[in-house]
Formats: C-alpha cells, sequence, structure tokens
C-alpha cells in the first residue's frame, strides 16, 4: 500500500512530461505499508511500514526481516556449497540527513543511519563444499566497487544480538557464539576520496559476549587500497566456561 504527497510540482513548458528530471517540486512525502519483496533465489524482504519526508530528510523503516526461502540444512544443499544463511529483524531504522535530490545522480547523501534493536541469526555448515575461487574484498573495497556515491557521516547499531552458529566439518552437532547488548558507531563511510575529509573509517563496539564477559574493539578501515586495516581490542569479566 502507497500514499504519496508531492507538493509544488513544476516544468518547462517543452519539457517531455514523461522524463521524471524535466520536473522540480518543493518537498514529496511517501508511506509504504506491508512491502514484500523477493530480492534473490534465496531470500524475501518483509517491510511492515517504510516513511519518507523530502522536507525533514528522514527515511524510517519500521520492522524489517530478511527471511531465507530454505531452512537451515537445505539452504547450502540448494546452493551447493559454503553459505552463509542469514536471517535478520531490525525494529527500526532511521535515516537522518538524506539529500533526496542526489538520488537521482546516483549517489546516497546521509548524516546519520541509525539501526535499533537488531537480531542477526547467521549459519554456515562446513560439511558442505567449499567453492569460493575469489578473495572476497574488505569493507572499504566493497564499497568503492558499487556504482553509486556514498557518503555518511555516522552509522549507528544500538541494543542488538548476533548469533554466529557454525556445523565443523567433522563435528557432531553446531556450536554457536552469541554477541548480546551490540553497541556500535562507525564513522566517515564514503567511497569517494576527500582532501578534507579523514582518509579512513573508523569502527567502534562493544558487546556481552555468550551473555556475560565485555568485549570492546576499534578498527580503523582505510580507504586507500594498500594501507593496513587497524584492529585493537579487549574482552573481560568473562567466565571461561561459558565458552565451553
Amino acid at each position: 500500500t502507497l500514499d504519496i504527497v508531492l507538493n509544488k510540482i513544476q516544468s518547462s513548458d517543452t519539457a517531455d512530461v514523461s522524463q521524471l528530471n524535466a520536473y522540480t517540486l518543493e518537498n514529496a512525502e511517501a508511506t509504504v505499508t506491508n512491502l514484500a519483496l523477493a530480492v534473490s533465489t534465496f531470500y524475501d524482504i518483509e517491510v511492515k511500514q517504510l516513511y519518507a519526508s523530502s522536507e525533514t530528510n528522514t527515511l524510517e523503516v519500521d520492522s524489517l526481516t530478511i527471511l531465507p526461502k530454505y531452512s537451515k540444512y537445505e539452504f547450502s544443499r540448494v546452493a551447493d556449497k559454503q553459505i552463509d544463511r542469514i536471517n535478520t529483524f531490525i525494529r527500526h531504522i532511521k535515516v537522518s540527513g538524506l539529500q533526496f535530490s542526489q538520488l537521482r545522480d546516483s549517489a546516497f547523501l546521509a548524516s546519520k543511519i541509525q539501526i535499533e534493536s537488531a537480531e542477526v541469526y547467521s549459519f554456515r555448515d562446513k560439511r558442505m563444499p567449499f567453492k569460493e575461487t575469489k578473495n572476497k574484498p574488505l569493507p572499504m573495497a566493497a564499497l568503492k566497487e558499487m556504482d553509486f556515491g556514498i557518503e555518511i557521516d555516522t552509522i549507528q547499531i544500538k541494543n542488538s544480538k548476533v548469533t554466529y552458529d557454525e556445523f565443523a566439518e567433522e563435528g557432531f552437532e553446531s556450536g554457536k557464539i552469541i554477541f548480546e547488548n551490540l553497541n556500535a558507531t562507525m564513522n566517515n563511510v564514503f567511497n569517494r576520496s576527500y582532501y578534507n575529509k579523514p582518509a579512513h573509517a573508523t569502527l567502534s563496539a562493544s558487546a556481552k559476549l555468550m551473555g556475560e564477559g565485555v568485549i570492546e574493539a576499534t578498527f580503523i578501515l582505510p580507504f586507500e587500497r594498500d594501507k593496513p586495516y587497524q584492529a585493537k581490542g579487549k574482552i573481560g569479566k568473562l567466565a571461561l566456561q561459558q565458552l565451553n
């Protein structure tokens, strides 16, 4: 269901009415409810509500769910290889300072993305054959490979949970590691270089490991391909039997 309001639409008399670029408008407001997308042969996406306003430069998503189409063990068998099966629920996403006018020029510019109360469950069955022939790019290299420009001052994750579950190649059952109360902030997320901005992104994160130990980490992610990534962190107050 789509509700949309467009205010003060203008176009020159000689413009082709079929061309969206021929129009200008003061602002727009839209609400999409009960959105369902089949994004690939392996995943569906469901969104309870999406709201966007060019007047306030905001985009908000209420209850986003990424659903695998196959069960835990069937997923990698359909893919016929080792592959991560990721089930995700995000209660709320808010994008602030979004420059809607730049989207027409294939650029995503925003001051802040805030993700609240996310829960991610990832499973990998290592008994399946490993068929990757190329190294996966590191985060900043992957950003640079995108076809559109990205400029985000801050990405913030609040009060979230990540579970990684794995069935070892010679295991008898799967084992999992859980990060709860996950909070993270990433600054300077760009895929273009600027002389007056930092030459790296910074990611700081903290979480409870297995419900008890506190883990804290900071990462430096350089934009230049030949620069090394840096990471430092610490774990404390963790009873070792929690890892058994």
